[in-house]
């Protein structure tokens, strides 16, 4: 009897407990909304996967880490770097890959310095099998810089990539321009007349195009410009035009290289009688020289024949000559005429300050005022009172006059007229 009472009571306790548990809410796993997967839209979006992105806006051009050709080199120690994508699509031979990828690959394959000319013929093979769909004018960017810095595939490579490359140039950015130019540089299969002509046909419309908001406020695009194109011997008159009027309207270069890059190429091309620039260039010199040619310059750069470097040698024998307090950072004297209009204004809102404790300070400024013909919307915004208290202040100032005028005229009629002067008779 006493068996079965407990063996119910138990089976009560246990029921009662079962119902109590489920009323308690468990959290469950993968409830926040980055969990789920019609969420991803939001919390992935892939911008650079599809052409119709967001507009290339002045505030929208971030090639950082939204970058569709970044590499996070900072954390190669961690994720192997590009050998090991390399070594990835070898091993299980996917060379058949999305344009973009290939793009991706083609550029840091170049950046790496990576030499691999079987790499390009895999690659080149599966040309006429894959599609250029949701690829960015950047991957073509990135495609026709590894053909032209790493010095490998072939001519049909080249030229299925500058297609590309030609169709969506609308969408290319000065930066890009630069990278091509740059890595055009390292080019030796190519003839310079190929890339300037492809600069005069392709490259120049968007150059002039995106120049004003893309690089006249960037001085390392003015800077790679300047040089490469000097190396290339390309000298289009409205892109140095450009150049030009943009290093010389410059108030600060940013260091000692940009500035002998600007005098030296500005130098060279000013004594050129074949280029059209030939002893055009004088003023812009004048303006380096003067405007950013500062003693911290001087002390290791000459402007002497066109510019150069000193010499380790020259800079050892001038150590002597030069001054430490040449090179020392001072605050800026300020003009004296500035502390002055300063001081005046500190004045003059002190005075207007003391004016809301003293009426007749008040009624001094108020008719200082109505001598300078102000309106009354201006006396009220520099008082900071109502036209009511304007009013009064008038009032009070017209009576104050009456008073002086009658006081004067009293003075005058109770002064007595001067005395006769009796004259005696002869």
């Amino acid at each position: 009897m006493i068996t079965n009472q407990l063996l119910q009571a138990r089976a009560s306790l246990l029921q009662s407990a079962a119902v109590s548990t489920r009323l308690v809410s468990v959290p469950q796993r993968g409830y926040l909304p980055y969990h789920q997967k019609k969420y991803d839209k939001y919390f992935k979006p892939q911008y650079f996967d599809n052409v119709q992105r967001t507009p290339d806006t002045l505030g929208k051009i971030k090639y950082n880490t939204q970058d569709p050709l970044f590499f996070d080199y900072a954390n190669e120690n961690v994720n192997g770097g590009i050998p090991v994508i390399l070594e990835n699509i070898k091993e299980k031979g996917t060379y058949k890959l999305p344009l973009r990828n290939l793009g991706f690959i083609l550029y840091h394959i170049a950046k790496n310095d990576i030499y691999d000319p079987n790499l390009f013929g895999k690659f080149e093979e599966t040309y006429r099998e894959i599609t250029s769909v949701n690829m960015t004018a950047r991957h073509n960017m990135g495609g026709v810089y590894g053909y032209y810095r790493s010095n490998q595939g072939s001519r049909y490579g080249l030229d299925y990539w500058e297609d590309h490359l030609q169709k969506n140039s609308a969408f290319l950015h000065v930066v890009d321009i630069a990278e091509l130019v740059e890595g055009f540089s390292y080019n030796r299969t190519l003839p310079r007349e190929y890339f300037r002509q492809k600069l005069t046909e392709v490259h120049k419309p968007v150059l002039l195009k995106n120049w004003q908001k893309e690089a006249s406020h960037h001085q390392r695009m003015l800077f790679i410009f300047c040089k490469r194109f000097h190396e290339l011997q390309y000298y289009d008159e409205e892109l140095w035009s450009l150049l030009v009027k943009d290093v010389e309207k410059k108030l600060k270069i940013n260091n000692t290289h940009f500035f002998s890059t600007f005098y030296e190429t500005f130098s060279e091309i000013n004594k050129d009688p074949k280029n059209p620039f030939f002893q055009k260039l004088d003023p812009v010199l004048k303006t380096l020289g003067t405007t950013h040619y500062t003693k911290d310059r001087q002390w290791r750069y000459s402007l002497e024949n066109g510019g150069h470097w000193k010499s380790w040698q020259t800079l050892k024998d001038n150590r002597e000559s030069s001054q430490l307090s040449d090179f020392l950072i001072k605050k800026a004297e300020i003009d004296q005429k500035v502390l002055e209009q300063a001081k005046a204004v500190e004045r003059k809102l002190k005075r207007l300050r003391m004016a809301k404790l003293s009426k007749d300070l008040f009624d001094e400024i108020v008719s200082e005022m109505l001598k300078e013909k102000r309106t009354l919307m201006e006396m009220m915004a520099e008082l900071d009172v109502d036209d009511q208290a304007i009013y009064d202040a008038q009032e009070r100032i017209a009576k104050r006059n009456t008073q002086s005028q009658q006081a004067g005229g009293a003075t005058v009629e109770k002064k007595a007229p001067p005395a006769e002067k009796k004259v005696a008779k002869k």
